[in-house]
């Protein structure tokens, strides 16, 4: 907390409540507001402000951050439009950032992608932060595709992937591979280099094929233990996930809807990598985040279509399934849910939640210095839960924003 001269400038909000620090939360505090950022907080004397917004009774936590999402709502990666939907929707579920992902595509339309991301990011009002894009895939072993389409799996190319790292400059953050492919230690130099993330996922790695990916700069794991190794189920391969473990560098990915990851293995990884380096995500499809629909009209679940063109449904007890062969492809839940999550089935302390599902992400984004934490100098990116863990309001860089959340349509195919 910066101590204020007795002339210190007006602040345009002040907002009143319980606010979630890093190790503790701080009681009937206030945090000052100024040009978008937090300019103080604390307990004591607050500075003049213009407007007071008083949440006293709720928590006010860091803006919630998903690193790994394939849609939101009515939006997906599919098109900048899309894009722009998937950034309008997050604040409605808390969410201030978002990092929108593309899986099963061809090389043109990852190039595609990271332009229609810049479109987006000048054609979004009022929405959440696009924090940049992730691509998972197109290098992927095609044994552990699982809900991908292993026509669009292939190893890596030093001609296209170069096309691909210089045409997402600026965009691209992560980039999700399988290490044990030829030429994916080459890759991950590269990615590093760029300054993008590489992360590990639907592989079959060995502990040594795992370390070197470590060792040349792979930082993350893709939806840890989803699209790794089954040991029970498929025993001629390596426990990779089990390798993944070992090794502090990696930050692993976490889908919190309970039904991709049942709370005891979401204990050992917490047991095993700590709470730092764990990240909530959603891998969200579109349809999620969509109230039900009236009861009259339940008993049939939506259908939407992936970005590739297969149809999938939307159940928020059981994920996203494609229709043809039952297979999950992605969850139905938004980061408010899996904080609910963390807090209600894992016993996680709010400081602990939030460190997972808004400070470990900001940092895996190299974003630490100004998101993901309630501290003086970061954005005005909040999150208000009343006592129940229901969103009360968001903010982003100070502003309100988000609106009611549109309903779901049942038994439609959009």
């Amino acid at each position: 907390m910066r101590t204020r001269e007795k002339s210190a400038p007006q602040v345009e909000l002040l907002i009143l409540g319980d606010l979630v620090l890093p190790s503790r939360v701080l009681r009937d505090a206030w945090l000052a507001v100024r040009d978008g950022h937090i300019y103080d907080l604390g307990t004591s004397r607050p500075p003049q402000p213009k407007r007071v917004l008083d949440f006293r009774g709720h928590v006010v936590l860091p803006g919630f951050i998903d690193v790994h999402l394939h849609g939101l709502e009515y939006g997906d990666p599919a098109s900048a439009e899309g894009i722009v939907r998937m950034l309008e929707a997050a604040p409605r579920h808390g969410v201030t950032g978002i990092v929108p992902t593309l899986a099963s595509a061809t090389h043109e339309q990852y190039l595609r992608f990271f332009d229609d991301a810049r479109l987006a990011t000048a054609g979004s009002i009022g929405g959440a932060r696009l924090l940049g894009v992730h691509a998972e895939g197109p290098y992927i072993n095609p044994r552990m595709a699982r809900g991908m389409d292993p026509a669009y799996l292939r190893s890596p190319n030093p001609d296209e992937d170069s096309q691909l790292l210089e045409h997402g400059s600026g965009v691209l953050k992560i980039m999700t591979l399988s290490p044990e492919l030829p030429g994916a230690a080459r890759l991950v130099r590269a990615l590093t280099s760029s300054g993008v993330t590489a992360s590990i996922g639907h592989s079959a790695a060995t502990r040594p094929q795992v370390r070197a990916a470590v060792e040349t700069g792979a930082s993350q794991v893709c939806h840890w233990p989803n699209a790794l190794p089954k040991p029970d189920l498929e025993p001629d391969l390596p426990d990779t996930a089990a390798f993944c473990l070992e090794f502090p560098e990696l930050a692993l990915e976490l889908i919190l809807d309970l039904v991709h990851v049942p709370v005891e293995r979401i204990r050992l990884a917490l047991e095993k990598a700590g709470v730092e380096r764990v990240l909530a995500v959603t891998d969200a499809m579109r349809g999620a985040g969509l109230r039900p629909a009236r009861p009259a009209e339940t008993g049939r679940l939506p259908v939407f279509k992936m970005t590739d063109g297969r149809a999938y449904s939307v159940d928020p007890k059981r994920g996203c399934r494609l229709v043809d062969t039952g297979v999950l492809v992605g969850s139905a839940i938004t980061l408010l849910e899996a904080f609910r999550n963390l807090v209600t089935a894992l016993d996680l302390s709010l400081p602990q939640a939030a460190q997972i599902c808004s400070t470990n992400p900001a940092r895996q984004l190299r974003l630490d210095d100004r998101l993901g934490k309630l501290a003086p100098g970061h954005f005005a990116d909040l999150t208000v839960l009343d006592r129940d863990l229901n969103l009360v309001a968001t903010f982003v860089g100070g502003q309100q924003t988000g609106g009611p959340e549109p309903e779901q349509a049942h038994n439609r195919r959009v």
